[in-house]
Protein backbone atom coordinates (compact mmCIF):
# COMPACT_ATOMS: atom_id res chain seq x y z
CA UNK A 1 0.00 0.00 0.00
CA UNK A 2 1.39 3.42 -0.96
CA UNK A 3 2.95 5.12 2.12
CA UNK A 4 2.08 8.80 0.76
CA UNK A 5 -1.64 7.31 0.62
CA UNK A 6 -1.26 7.67 4.42
CA UNK A 7 0.05 11.00 4.38
CA UNK A 8 -2.37 12.42 2.34
CA UNK A 9 -5.01 10.69 4.64
CA UNK A 10 -3.02 12.47 7.82
CA UNK A 11 -2.51 15.82 6.01
CA UNK A 12 -6.53 15.97 5.35
CA UNK A 13 -7.40 15.10 8.30
CA UNK A 14 -5.07 17.14 10.06
CA UNK A 15 -6.43 20.19 8.22
CA UNK A 16 -10.05 19.60 8.80
CA UNK A 17 -8.93 19.26 12.68
CA UNK A 18 -7.32 22.40 12.35
CA UNK A 19 -10.69 24.07 10.86
CA UNK A 20 -12.95 22.01 13.85
CA UNK A 21 -10.72 23.87 16.52
CA UNK A 22 -10.95 26.90 15.03
CA UNK A 23 -14.41 26.43 14.69
CA UNK A 24 -14.52 25.54 18.77
CA UNK A 25 -13.62 30.15 19.11
CA UNK A 26 -17.15 30.70 18.08
CA UNK A 27 -18.54 27.80 19.54
CA UNK A 28 -16.67 29.21 23.30
CA UNK A 29 -18.80 32.33 22.93
CA UNK A 30 -21.85 31.46 21.51
CA UNK A 31 -22.51 29.20 24.39
CA UNK A 32 -22.72 32.48 26.56
CA UNK A 33 -23.70 35.14 24.40
CA UNK A 34 -26.06 34.21 21.57
CA UNK A 35 -28.52 31.43 22.01
CA UNK A 36 -28.98 27.98 21.73
CA UNK A 37 -29.41 27.35 17.85
CA UNK A 38 -25.87 29.33 17.38
CA UNK A 39 -24.36 27.51 20.06
CA UNK A 40 -25.94 24.58 18.80
CA UNK A 41 -24.94 25.16 14.97
CA UNK A 42 -20.73 26.00 16.24
CA UNK A 43 -21.23 22.80 18.81
CA UNK A 44 -21.76 20.48 15.66
CA UNK A 45 -18.80 22.52 13.03
CA UNK A 46 -16.46 21.90 16.50
CA UNK A 47 -17.27 18.29 17.72
CA UNK A 48 -18.54 16.62 14.20
CA UNK A 49 -15.10 18.42 12.46
CA UNK A 50 -13.18 16.77 15.28
CA UNK A 51 -14.49 13.23 15.24
CA UNK A 52 -14.69 13.70 11.02
CA UNK A 53 -10.65 14.48 11.23
CA UNK A 54 -9.78 11.35 13.68
CA UNK A 55 -11.80 9.01 11.81
CA UNK A 56 -10.12 10.44 8.68
CA UNK A 57 -6.30 10.02 10.72
CA UNK A 58 -7.26 6.74 11.72
CA UNK A 59 -8.56 5.25 8.60
CA UNK A 60 -4.40 6.76 7.48
CA UNK A 61 -3.43 3.71 9.88
CA UNK A 62 -5.76 1.45 8.98
CA UNK A 63 -5.66 1.61 5.42
CA UNK A 64 -2.22 -0.33 4.66
CA UNK A 65 -3.81 -3.86 6.01
CA UNK A 66 -7.00 -3.46 3.39
CA UNK A 67 -6.93 -6.09 0.66
CA UNK A 68 -8.15 -3.62 -2.20
CA UNK A 69 -7.20 -2.92 -5.91
CA UNK A 70 -5.91 0.34 -6.79
CA UNK A 71 -8.67 1.76 -8.15
CA UNK A 72 -10.90 1.04 -4.80
CA UNK A 73 -7.68 2.43 -2.81
CA UNK A 74 -8.23 5.76 -4.82
CA UNK A 75 -11.71 5.77 -4.57
CA UNK A 76 -11.65 4.91 -0.56
CA UNK A 77 -8.98 8.07 -0.43
CA UNK A 78 -11.04 10.44 -2.02
CA UNK A 79 -14.26 8.83 -0.37
CA UNK A 80 -12.71 9.41 3.04
CA UNK A 81 -11.12 13.07 2.27
CA UNK A 82 -14.75 14.19 0.81
CA UNK A 83 -16.09 12.99 4.10
CA UNK A 84 -14.25 15.58 5.60
CA UNK A 85 -14.04 18.59 3.83
CA UNK A 86 -17.77 19.47 2.51
CA UNK A 87 -19.14 18.55 6.35
CA UNK A 88 -16.61 21.03 7.74
CA UNK A 89 -17.53 24.07 5.07
CA UNK A 90 -21.45 23.26 5.71
CA UNK A 91 -21.03 23.63 9.11
CA UNK A 92 -19.28 26.44 9.24
CA UNK A 93 -22.05 28.06 7.04
CA UNK A 94 -24.57 26.48 9.39
CA UNK A 95 -22.52 28.94 12.06
CA UNK A 96 -22.34 31.51 10.61
CA UNK A 97 -25.94 31.93 8.95
CA UNK A 98 -28.06 29.85 11.57
CA UNK A 99 -29.39 27.67 8.86
CA UNK A 100 -29.51 23.81 9.21
CA UNK A 101 -29.39 22.34 5.55
CA UNK A 102 -32.32 19.83 6.56
CA UNK A 103 -34.10 20.21 3.30
CA UNK A 104 -32.69 21.15 0.14
CA UNK A 105 -34.50 24.13 0.37
CA UNK A 106 -33.62 28.06 -0.43
CA UNK A 107 -32.32 30.84 1.33
CA UNK A 108 -29.00 29.72 -0.85
CA UNK A 109 -26.75 29.18 2.36
CA UNK A 110 -29.26 26.31 3.63
CA UNK A 111 -28.66 25.01 0.08
CA UNK A 112 -24.94 24.90 0.45
CA UNK A 113 -25.24 23.43 4.31
CA UNK A 114 -27.42 20.85 2.87
CA UNK A 115 -25.12 19.79 0.24
CA UNK A 116 -21.99 19.64 2.48
CA UNK A 117 -24.14 17.44 5.04
CA UNK A 118 -25.33 15.61 2.05
CA UNK A 119 -22.49 15.14 -0.06
CA UNK A 120 -20.30 14.26 3.42
CA UNK A 121 -22.54 11.45 3.85
CA UNK A 122 -22.96 10.01 0.45
CA UNK A 123 -19.03 10.17 0.79
CA UNK A 124 -18.86 8.65 4.27
CA UNK A 125 -20.95 5.43 2.85
CA UNK A 126 -18.77 5.02 0.12
CA UNK A 127 -16.16 4.64 2.09
CA UNK A 128 -17.30 3.21 5.26
CA UNK A 129 -18.62 0.12 2.14
CA UNK A 130 -14.60 -0.07 0.97
CA UNK A 131 -13.72 -0.02 4.42
CA UNK A 132 -15.56 -3.35 5.37
CA UNK A 133 -15.02 -4.72 1.52
CA UNK A 134 -11.15 -4.31 2.14
CA UNK A 135 -11.15 -5.83 5.63
CA UNK A 136 -13.10 -8.95 4.55
CA UNK A 137 -10.90 -9.37 1.80
CA UNK A 138 -7.34 -8.87 3.91
CA UNK A 139 -9.44 -11.74 6.61
CA UNK A 140 -9.92 -14.07 4.18
CA UNK A 141 -6.52 -13.60 2.41
CA UNK A 142 -7.36 -11.86 -1.17
CA UNK A 143 -5.55 -8.54 -2.30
Amino acid sequence: MDARLQLRLFFHGGVILLAALVAGIPFGTTITGRGDAAAHAWHVAHTGGIDTALLILALGLVVPTLALGRGAVRTFEWATILSGYPFMVGAIVSGLTGVRGLAPVGPPENLVVWAGFTLSGVASLVAGGLLVWGALAALRGRG
